[in-house]
């Protein structure tokens, strides 16, 4: 028998939809304005703190040297694991879930575009002069921070 759709399931539909297209169309239009800069004239907005510059990130995490075809395959099945997280967070009716999950497969599939189409990832975020990120990374925090973060009240409430 199939299952009909309920409002509240077009509602989450809609969320994901919005914050997929409004996130990776956020990430794309700042990369490429920043790759249009020049690397020499980054923008110190606090010194030592925030500022901009142009990293080319061929590995994952903290540049960790991985072959590209195995970050690719790995993108993949972390967003097979997303799709099926959202469904369930579709079908226990939990927004912020939903916002979270969304968060976190914008930010992957905008790390996962950059690796398609220039064979790795551009960062232009630099933190602390150590850190060097770009707004699909920190969809992936935010998203996993606040994923994290209501797993653990529903734990709490006994849902």
């Amino acid at each position: 028998m199939q299952k009909t759709a309920h409002a509240g399931d077009v509602k989450h539909f809609a969320l994901i939809g919005a914050i997929l297209i409004g996130y990776i169309a956020l990430d794309r239009v700042t990369k490429l304005a920043f790759m249009e800069q020049s690397a020499d004239r980054g923008l110190s907005l606090i010194p030592g703190v925030l500022e901009t510059t142009h990293h080319q990130n061929f590995g994952v995490i903290a540049n960790l040297p991985i072959p590209l075809i195995l970050i690719i395959g790995l993108t993949f099945f972390a967003l097979a694991v997303l799709i099926v997280l959202l469904k369930r967070s579709i079908e226990t009716g939990t927004p912020i879930e939903t916002m979270a999950l969304s968060g976190i497969m914008a930010g992957a599939l905008g790390n996962l575009w950059d690796r398609l189409q220039w064979g790795y990832v551009f960062d232009w975020i630099l933190l602390f002069n150590r850190s060097v990120i770009n707004l699909a990374d920190i969809f992936i925090a935010e998203g996993l921070l606040l994923y994290i973060l209501t797993r653990h009240l529903k734990h709490r409430s006994g849902r």
